[in-house]
């Protein structure tokens, strides 16, 4: 597990806040939690070789820090405000040990990510990494109207040229 704080610039943090946070932003309503209770609203930016999303300029600066060969997928995640925090389910990424998953935090909110006992709480420009294949769960928030991140599955350069 690694974890990178202040990742972005000030200027480009903004511009993916500004932008996830706008009411014409295309966020998809779905019960995707894999705990199956928690509503969650996610935006694919990238799936399989495929560009999904008109917005996936937003998130270059983003990309251009991850040591990424190719990306499985890239999605943002809205979890909405609960009156207590609820886990949305314990899960991996993909069951590929080659794989590394990375997630960045938009926003500052009291939701974690949780691998193990260990909760990586949300802080807006942190970016954490791990093993695809390690079982870890995302919460909601309640004391912001909603936790923001966006999830990113990539094969490191490390394992396409080692």
């Amino acid at each position: 597990m690694e974890i990178v704080k202040n990742l972005l610039k000030k200027e480009d943090l903004e511009l993916i806040q500004k932008n996830l946070n706008s009411e014409s932003f295309p966020w998809f309503f779905g019960d995707a939690t894999s705990d199956g209770k928690s509503v969650q609203f996610t935006h694919l930016f990238h799936d399989r070789n495929l560009n999904t999303s008109n917005y996936i300029g937003l998130i270059k600066p983003i990309l251009e820090k991850i040591p990424a060969m190719i990306y499985f997928r890239i999605k943002a995640n809205l979890n909405p405000k609960t009156k207590k925090i609820e886990e949305t389910g314990k899960h991996f990424d993909v069951q590929d040990k080659r794989l590394k998953s990375a997630i960045f935090f938009v926003n500052d909110c009291d939701g974690y990510c949780k691998i193990g006992d260990k909760k990586i709480f949300s802080e807006a420009n942190k970016l954490l990494t791990f093993n695809s294949d390690e079982i870890h769960t995302g919460t909601s928030t309640t004391n912001q109207q909603s936790r923001l991140v966006i999830n990113f599955v990539y094969l490191p350069w490390e394992k396409y040229v080692g």
